[in-house]
């Protein structure tokens, strides 16, 4: 026999709950931002950020590994991504490719540090909507999709 426990009305918010379930609707209805199609993530990334002469042979480096194999890329750009913390470039072709391979996880938190390196508000809206749109779409994670937007909504004026 299972033990059943009702916590008292003064615990359960209706309220809370209602504004909840309507988060996550609203989660359901914005996060529809289409994934990329395949010759959009198979196309290399291209350098727009000024470098000096030696990250520019390393980011040479680390696109001829991810032309042997797509672990050999990732390996390279991710060891990039540690040595040049400011470059934004390995982390769009790690994002690239962990989609690629549907590595969802690596992806969203390749997003987290690029929204952090984002030059503008606009730019960090849409990598936070296409966070809350993996953790909707791909990771089944309808909590972490609401609070994603939450964070867009505080980014939107007015």
């Amino acid at each position: 026999m299972a033990l059943v426990v009702t916590p008292p009305a003064s615990v359960v918010d209706e309220a809370a709950i209602g504004v909840a379930g309507q988060m996550v609707e609203a989660a359901r209805m914005e996060v529809t931002a289409p994934p990329l199609k395949r010759q959009e993530v198979e196309r290399p990334i291209e350098c727009q950020e000024a470098v000096d002469e030696a990250t520019a042979k390393l980011i040479a480096e680390a696109a001829r590994a991810e032309a042997e194999s797509p672990e050999r890329g990732i390996e390279a750009w991710r060891k990039l991504a540690q040595r040049q913390k400011s470059l934004r470039t390995p982390r769009r072709a790690l994002a690239r490719l962990y989609q690629a391979e549907q590595r969802w996880n690596a992806l969203v938190e390749v997003l987290k540090e690029e929204v952090e390196l984002a030059p503008d508000r606009d730019e960090k809206v849409r990598l936070l909507r296409e966070m809350a749109h993996v953790y909707r779409t791909r990771l089944n994670l309808d909590v972490m999709a609401v609070n994603v937007l939450n964070q867009v909504l505080q980014l939107m004026p007015g």
